[in-house]
């Protein structure tokens, strides 16, 4: 695991968080997930752009791979996940669509209580109530966490702040 804070400017941070919350839904919709109790909008789909998401988290991961000198390979998907206070407990598992090896990037868009969790085993095995808890970072904005992608995490709802937003990118490496 990776974790870099202080990699975008006070400019570049407040750019990203205007788009994730902006006020023109037909723009940057968000869809709310029933099982997740959470809302989500995907930026990019098996390598396909869809949104304007898409170019402000390839320049996140860019910026991210510059400073601590990692190569990509290929971007697969982008997805930003909400959640909101007081509106449903959100304890989902996330992790791997698949049984292929590949790296996940999560970056913060806010400060937020309640600690991203991150799992030993690997997500989709049908072990997701044994779970064995491997680490946790704080939601910090403008922090970015890379780690196994395949490997299970979650996003708490928070209970001091009103939301919590993440921006996850799937991607290879050389």
């Amino acid at each position: 695991m990776i974790t870099t804070d202080n990699f975008l400017s006070n400019k570049e941070i407040l750019k990203i968080k205007n788009l994730m919350y902006s006020n023109n839904s037909l723009k940057f919709p968000w869809f709310y997930d029933n099982f997740s109790n959470s809302f989500y909008h995907i930026g990019m789909e098996e390598r396909q752009k869809i949104s304007p998401l898409s170019d402000d988290a390839i320049f996140i991961l860019n910026k991210f791979c510059e400073v601590n000198k990692i190569e990509i390979r290929l971007v697969l998907d982008i997805k930003a996940q909400l959640v909101i206070k007081n509106f449903a407990q959100s304890n989902e598992v996330l992790g791997s669509r698949g049984n292929k090896s590949y790296s996940t990037l999560i970056y913060c868009v806010d400060d937020a209580d309640e600690d991203l969790l991150f799992f030993s085993e690997r997500y989709g095995d049908g072990v997701d109530d044994r779970l064995h808890l491997s680490g946790k970072m704080p939601h910090v904005s403008g922090r970015a966490i890379m780690f196994d992608g395949i490997k299970g995490y979650s996003l708490k709802t928070p209970i001091n702040n009103n939301t919590k937003c993440i921006i996850s990118i799937n991607f290879l490496i050389k």
